[in-house]
């Protein structure tokens, strides 16, 4: 291979792996910061709902709410299928709609994956803390089908997008190649 190859060889390796790299970075950081604004605020909700239980500490008794309407609402209108609140021993203080938080398996929530198998019910877990004492972990389960769908299909066009950057880089470099070619032929 003559010099004017390699040159044209090296310009046109480094034009595509720049395209990549861009299409690359784009999709990564456009799709966790779509995550991260729904993360978000399944996390302010749920705060919600824990910090309602902690500023309340009458409403609980020993064996649990003494009233769960006010409770119920806050839930409702906040998109949450149910609540499960376990004392420091591991066992259920109380909850609502317990027959749903174990079909979703509520217990298992983790930082990592959230979201339940059928994609409809976000899992969160907290601390609770009643009047400065943590007093257990609370369980919530927020609604999310048409949240995760929201997010696959910007995902979806964010990796499209990204796409059209790489196509258009390889298109880019094609010609570039050609026209260097030209050029180093002279």
């Amino acid at each position: 291979m003559n010099k004017p190859q390699k040159i044209q060889l090296r310009l046109t390796i480094q034009s595509v792996a720049f395209f990549i790299i861009v299409a690359g970075l784009i999709y990564f950081y456009f799709s966790n910061k779509f995550k991260e604004d729904v993360l978000d605020k399944f996390q302010f909700k749920s705060e919600i709902i824990t910090r309602f239980i902690e500023t309340n500490p009458e409403s609980l008794a020993e064996n649990g709410f003494i009233d769960k309407t006010q409770l119920i609402q806050l839930m409702m209108l906040n998109d949450v299928a149910y609540l499960v609140i376990e004392n420091l021993q591991g066992s259920i203080y109380d909850a609502v709609n317990l027959d749903v938080a174990e079909y979703y398996l509520y217990v298992a929530a983790d930082e990592d994956d959230n979201i339940s198998f059928d994609e409809t019910v976000y899992r969160v877990v907290l601390p609770l803390k009643v009047i400065e004492n943590k007093t257990g972990k609370i369980y919530l389960g927020l609604k999310a089908g048409m949240v995760v769908a929201d997010l696959n299909k910007k995902k979806s066009s964010t990796a499209l997008f990204s796409l059209s950057i790489l196509l258009g880089g390889i298109i880019f470099s094609y010609f570039q190649y050609r026209y260097v070619r030209l050029i180093l032929q002279d």
